[in-house]
């Protein structure tokens, strides 16, 4: 019983994504790669359950057809690869020709296993493979499933690391790699199938319990794929409370710097009756817009900065930089409060542009060279800086 649980395990976690990706086909502006997707955690789900070595012995002692539930797993198992592979194919690519082509090539695979294998009729067991492997239909037939697996895990394996490098989507750029890693365990258990074949054809045995590679690499390389082709569905709500926790420190961060800003020009704060504060997400949102607003309207009170000090490395250089900034900031408000006038005719363009959270990583190294002035004692101007 023992030997089941990985398995239903696995079946557990395919089958409650596929559950909650299947009601999502119905829906206006779906995704091309969706059907691909549903279909693969649809046939892992029954792949797993009939790898279980309890439910692939209960199936064939009932259906009287030794080695049919063994090939109903191994074709679920080709039907996933090859969804997989269309999934990945149409993500990236959208509707891209060759598709039909592979899913007659899984098709025909499926039934030439199906002919090697089946007339044999012979009785399962944990095995199968190394007492078996002088069967020249046995022998065909894993080596046509192992090659199929091999090079669709191939190929599968580049699509997702490349286009993974290429995407600034945290929970898409996770997933593809889990999948990318579970595809490479699937070359190495495929490979190792395929070497345990040739072997047995030589009349030599691998070292190593077929059970137990199985469990080393095909079980963990199955979970990995569940985990990534439904981490865009799942990942977003589990990880929710650590990503608020995250925008709330990061809201502590930028409090100083916003601080700052918003006293010497109020015309730019959003809110005055404490909404935001509510809702992190919507309370660091309001931050990032209200200090861009605010440099915006100094822009014309900087004084232009010829300070090139060398650093050592590229922390330093950053806090260099954060030191360079506070700085000038601190003299374009006092040179605003004072009414001068403005030390050149930049208009401000926001400077470069960022993504979220290169900025609150940008704007916070500011904000702590703001509160470290005040601390050391060193002028910050007439605003507060102050960490409450």
């Amino acid at each position: 019983m023992v030997d089941n649980l990985p398995y239903l395990f696995i079946a557990l976690l395919a089958f409650t994504a596929f559950v909650r990706k299947v009601s999502q086909l119905w829906r206006p502006g779906r995704p091309e790669a969706l059907p691909a997707l549903c279909a693969a955690l649809g046939a892992l789900t029954l792949a797993t359950l009939l790898f279980a070595p309890s439910i692939r012995e209960f199936i064939d002692r009932t259906s009287q057809l030794p080695g049919f539930a063994r090939w109903a797993a191994n074709s679920f198992g080709i039907m996933t690869s090859c969804a997989l592979q269309i999934m990945t194919m149409r993500f990236i690519h959208g509707a891209k020709p060759g598709v039909r082509s592979r899913q007659v090539v899984a098709v025909v695979t499926v039934v030439a296993m199906g002919l090697l294998l089946l007339p044999q009729r012979l009785p399962d067991g944990p095995e199968f493979v190394t007492e078996y492997a002088t069967n020249p239909a046995v022998a065909v037939y894993f080596m046509l499933t192992t090659a199929y697996v091999l090079v669709v895990a191939s190929d599968l394996a580049q699509l997702t690391f490349r286009y993974s490098r290429h995407t600034r989507m945290r929970y898409l750029r996770l997933g593809m790699q889990l999948v990318g890693w579970g595809a490479i365990l699937a070359i190495a258990y495929a490979a190792y199938r395929e070497a345990t074949v040739i072997a047995g054809l030589m009349g030599e045995d691998l070292p190593g319990d077929e059970q137990v590679i199985t469990q080393v690499l095909a079980v963990p390389g199955g979970v990995l794929t569940v985990l990534g082709a439904s981490l865009a569905t799942w990942g977003p709500g589990m990880l929710a409370p650590f990503q608020r926790m995250r925008q709330r420190r990061a809201v502590r961060r930028l409090r100083p710097m916003w601080q700052a800003l918003t006293e010497v020009v109020p015309d730019v704060v959003l809110d005055t009756t404490g909404e935001f504060s509510k809702d992190p997400a919507a309370q660091l949102h309001r931050y990032l817009v209200e200090i861009n607003d605010a440099l915006l309207i100094l822009a014309p009170y900087r004084l232009r900065d010829n300070d090139s000090r060398p650093a050592a490395s590229r922390g330093e250089a950053e806090r260099i930089t954060a030191a360079q900034e506070a700085r000038l900031l601190l003299g374009a408000i006092q040179r605003y409060r004072a009414g001068d006038i403005p030390a050149n005719d930049e208009t401000g363009t926001g400077g470069p542009v960022r993504s979220t959270d290169e900025e609150v990583q940008w704007f916070g190294l500011v904000a702590d060279e703001l509160t470290a002035r005040r601390r050391r004692g060193q002028p910050t101007g007439p605003a507060a800086i102050s960490r409450p």
